[in-house]
């Protein structure tokens, strides 16, 4: 009985143990899928949510005939910060820019700019500051007259009551598996979500 153990063994494996490995090789692709999965969603949700909010800012804007902004923190220098966003608004009633500010109003070396003065959070429309979920992160924003894209430090999205946006792209990651942008349009603060990167001038130009 022993020799014929051994034989059986030489041709190979039973169909239950085959049945075995069958289930822990599904098991484990089922869970790399389920957290691919997961990531996806998180990713997804993330962007979506500016979407929704930046027609609540531009309404609240008009509503209150104050001047809004979106405040995106894409971290400091060595870009391991959480990166969060929140929204602010204008002490003071009315159009707070005209054309001649646009260059000013992310000026982040001024600690006394009027940008960043006579604005206070809001949280009618988030409760404080909201922390990008772990992984995701804004690569870099692009505002339409202002410079070089933003890769770093505080950013600024102004909504204006009379209902002009800045308009711009702002450029989101999960780490290299996707990359999109959110493409904020000027004059109806309707959000355009790309599912992949594409500068503003790529925006501008389809």
């Amino acid at each position: 009985m022993f020799k014929q153990f051994i034989i059986a063994n030489k041709k190979g494996l039973t169909l239950i143990e085959v049945m075995i490995v069958m289930a822990i090789v599904a098991a484990v692709i089922g869970v790399g899928i389920s957290r691919f999965d997961r990531r996806d969603s998180t990713f997804k949700d993330s962007v979506k949510n500016f979407k929704m909010l930046s027609r609540q800012i531009k309404t609240s804007s008009k509503l209150q005939n104050r001047t809004f902004r979106l405040v995106l923190d894409l971290g400091g220098p060595e870009g391991v910060d959480d990166h969060q966003y929140w929204v602010e608004k204008a002490t003071d009633k009315g159009i707070l820019f005209d054309d001649e500010d646009i260059e000013k109003k992310n000026d982040n070396d001024d600690e006394e700019d009027g940008a960043r003065a006579n604005f206070e959070k809001d949280e009618s429309l988030l409760k404080g500051k909201m922390t990008m979920p772990k992984g995701v992160k804004f690569d870099s924003v692009e505002i339409t007259g202002i410079g070089p894209p933003f890769k770093r430090d505080i950013v600024y999205i102004y909504y204006q009551p009379e209902g002009l946006v800045d308009e711009s792209a702002i450029h989101i990651s999960y780490g290299d598996i996707m990359k999109w942008t959110i493409a904020i349009h000027p004059l109806t603060a309707q959000v355009d979500i790309i599912t992949k990167e594409i500068s503003l001038k790529e925006i501008k130009d389809q």
